[in-house]
């Protein structure tokens, strides 16, 4: 059995996991996933663990994530374990152990750089692997699995979907859809955060819907644009264009998860997207346009982080059109 780590948000437990499945099918080792990592998962509910996740929180990057991939009803969920040697310890020794244990153990392997790697000639049987894995060359070969693994049903699985977002995703459904996403949050107003990753600037929002209306010339009358936001209010005031007028999604329709607005966006034929892992697995999963005989236009920032160590070019597939981000 090998063992990979889940952590940080959705977008990122999604590139974990595909990892994952792509180890599986290149090693024929079967493969589970440690959740004990993320929020909300720990058995041990004591008011010692309470403490520590509340110190880890604020010295952290990033906020802490809850496990998020039970949204998906084609995934089997008894791969998902929170029982690892590895998870988090509550005492100061305790992480101690567990940093000489990540050290020298070979058992356990890290993502040694952001780019792509063929880790599979390294993995043996009983390995626990901790890393990002975000990049799409890892899962290439079985992407029909990890498409339908990441398909959403039309049950209520993950709540019961609002008439309103009812409402919106028919219109999504029924025109030649834009999905403009613009990713907040933590990344514009944690310090820490926005050194790190950083947001893209409105002038790329500008440059990438010229593009989008260069790109799809031949069909502009029917371009309907649907913007997608954790700050609304910042797209109304930053994301502007004389051309173009827009509808915005209700973050209060989002469902568990957020699984409403990842199927709504997934829906969409065409995607303007920021530096964001949440953004880039819509782009990818969308098959509208296809299924209509449109070519899908996918328009991407070329950097993904501030820091020069994370560079983007194994992220950003090859069909896709990528703009200066012009990070802030």
């Amino acid at each position: 059995m090998i063992t990979v780590r889940l952590k940080g948000g959705l977008g990122n437990q999604m590139f974990q996991y595909a990892f994952g499945e792509s180890i599986q099918a290149k090693t024929g080792i079967s493969v589970q996933y440690d959740t004990s990592y993320l929020k909300g998962l720990y058995s041990d509910k004591s008011k010692a663990l309470e403490m520590f996740l509340k110190m880890r929180s604020q010295s952290a990057v990033f906020a802490p994530r809850s496990f998020s991939l039970d949204i998906f009803p084609n995934i089997d969920q008894t791969k998902f374990v929170s029982h690892s040697k590895y998870r988090v310890r509550q005492s100061l020794a305790g992480k101690i152990v567990e940093k000489l244990i990540e050290k020298y153990d070979f058992r356990f392997m890290q993502e040694k750089r952001f780019q792509y790697d063929d880790y599979s000639k390294k993995i043996k049987d009983g390995m626990y692997l901790d890393g990002n894995w975000q990049s799409y060359k890892y899962f290439d070969a079985i992407s029909g699995n990890i498409a339908h693994d990441f398909t959403f049903q039309n049950g209520n699985e993950y709540g019961e979907m609002s008439t309103e977002a009812k409402d919106f995703e028919k219109h999504v459904l029924e025109s030649e859809s834009v999905c403009v996403y613009a990713r907040r949050g933590d990344m514009a107003k944690d310090p820490r955060a926005a050194a790190l990753h950083g947001t893209v600037s409105p002038q790329y929002f500008s440059k990438a819907i010229e593009e989008m209306i260069v790109r799809t010339k031949d069909r502009n009358p029917n371009l309907k644009w649907f913007v997608f936001s954790d700050e609304i209010d910042w797209c109304k005031e930053n994301i502007t264009h004389p051309k173009v007028a827009y509808t915005y999604f209700n973050n209060d329709w989002s469902g568990k998860g957020a699984a409403h607005q990842l199927r709504i966006m997934s829906e969409c034929k065409h995607f303007i997207i920021p530096n964001s892992t949440f953004g880039w697995w819509p782009a990818w999963l969308s098959r509208s346009a296809e299924k209509h005989s449109i070519p899908k236009v996918v328009i991407c920032p070329k950097e993904f982080y501030k820091h020069t160590a994370f560079g983007a070019e194994d992220l950003i597939p090859p069909s896709w059109i990528s703009l200066p981000g012009y990070l802030v």
